[in-house]
C-alpha cells in the first residue's frame, strides 16, 4: 500500500530549479509506504521538473536518518545533506539539479519509522497534538 504522506509530515517542501516550491500535494509528491517506511520523491506533473533541494519535516520524531538513503549516498554529482534529526531530513545542490520525467520517481531510502501500535486504538507520534 502507498500514501502520499501529506497528513503525516508537517511540511515537505521542494525548490525546483526554476525557483518554484511545490508541495506535496501539488506537482511534487512524496509517497511512503507505512508499513516499511521505504520513500520516494515522484514528479507528478505532466512537465519536466528540475528538483535542486528538498527537506522533510514532522512534527513529531518518526524520521531515521541511518535508513535515509539521500541523494547524496547515491552519489548524485553535487548534492550535500542538510542537518538532518529525528524530525527533518533534507539536502540540496547549489551547483546543478535533477531532472525529472512526467510520472517518474526516486526512492530515497526508508527514512520513516512505521508506527506499530502496542494496543488497539494507540494514537501514532504526532497525531495526538
Amino acid at each position: 500500500m502507498r500514501v502520499y504522506a501529506t497528513a503525516l509530515f508537517a511540511s515537505m517542501a521542494v525548490a525546483l530549479a526554476a525557483g518554484n516550491v511545490a508541495l506535496a500535494d501539488e506537482e511534487f509528491s512524496l509517497v511512503i509506504d507505512p508499513f516499511l517506511g521505504t520513500a520516494s520523491l515522484r514528479n507528478d506533473s505532466s512537465a519536466n521538473l528540475s528538483l535542486d533541494s528538498y527537506l522533510l519535516t514532522a512534527g513529531a520524531s518518526v524520521l531515521n536518518p541511518a535508513t535515509w538513503g539521500s541523494l547524496t549516498d547515491a552519489e548524485q554529482p553535487g548534492w550535500v545533506e542538510t542537518s538532518s534529526a529525528a524530525n527533518r531530513v533534507g539536502e540540496l545542490n547549489l551547483f546543478n539539479s535533477l531532472s525529472f520525467q512526467p510520472g517518474q520517481s526516486i526512492g530515497i531510502g526508508s527514512p520513516y519509522i512505521p508506527f506499530a501500535p502496542s494496543a488497539f486504538g494507540e494514537v501514532e507520534p504526532g497525531f495526538d497534538t
